[in-house]
């Protein structure tokens, strides 16, 4: 007697609505269609099982292009969902402009959109002062400090906290050691690092970005434009330059209040 078990899995996708974000095919902010893709298990083709999630996808509305997102980090990938503040149902969606659409899901995205007009503006009224702030921005951009730098210094703070262990009493010492190489080094080591970066990254702009500027001069408004439209998620651009403009508000903050609303 013969008996035959006949499973496996099947895909399905689950529509998760719009949002609005760049494509790099049509060079524009435009909408697209979020989806989820599952597998899901099945025995004689009856449902056995959850689903698992496969993937998440996003299709431009205009030319078509699907790029697969990264569900989990902000990182530089093509399509990051945590980057969006929501994603809207098709029918909301479809009742709403472009504009509308895009500061509710993608803030983020319109605030770098507003910049990137103000930008523009600028370059067509002075194209001196932005070809002048780009030169500085390439000039001094492999000199931005990085993490590096402040991973040796919060190493050797770090390794210098736990050298008075080492006057403890031999049996308690190893303990000692062990549970502050456990939970000391990654908190002490964690919250130096980011203090020293942090003050790396003001001290570079006071007085490195800032005297150049004034020095060769360059406005800094349009610096402060150029690089508040850089998108710090796109991989086309330097690594230097997209921590440069995630760091803009030192910069904003060192030149005060009423340089910054100059910019505006």
């Amino acid at each position: 007697m013969s008996f035959f078990i006949l499973w496996g899995s099947y895909p399905s996708t689950e529509e998760r609505g719009i949002v609005a974000d760049d494509c790099s095919a049509c060079g524009r902010v435009n909408r697209f269609h979020v989806a989820d893709h599952y597998k899901q298990s099945h025995l004689f083709f009856i449902p056995s099982g959850s689903k698992t999630l496969v993937s998440s996808t996003r299709r431009c509305l205009t030319c078509g292009l699907e790029a697969e997102c990264d569900t989990t980090d902000y990182g530089p990938v093509a399509c990051a969902l945590a980057t969006y503040a929501c994603i809207l149902p098709m029918a909301e969606a479809a009742a709403l402009p472009l504009e509308t659409l895009l500061q509710r899901t993608n803030p983020r995205l319109a605030r770098i959109e507003e910049a990137r007009q103000k930008f523009q503006a600028v370059a067509q009224q002075d194209p001196e002062a932005v070809r002048k702030a780009d030169s500085l921005i390439r000039e001094l951009a492999p000199s931005f400090p990085g993490v590096m730098s402040g991973l040796f210094w919060g190493t050797l703070y770090t390794a210098l906290c736990c050298a008075p262990l080492w006057l403890l009493p031999e049996d308690i010492r190893v303990t000692a050691i062990i549970l502050f190489v456990v939970f000391g080094f990654p908190l002490i080591g964690g919250i130096t690092v980011y203090r020293t970066v942090r003050q790396q990254i003001r001290t570079w702009f006071h007085k490195r970005l800032i005297p150049r500027a004034e020095k060769q001069g360059v406005d800094l408004n349009v610096v402060a434009l150029r690089l508040g439209a850089v998108d710090s998620s796109d991989p086309t651009v330097p690594s230097q330059v997209r921590m440069m403009a995630g760091n803009l508000w030192v910069l904003q903050a060192l030149r005060g209040p009423e340089d910054g609303n100059s910019s505006r």
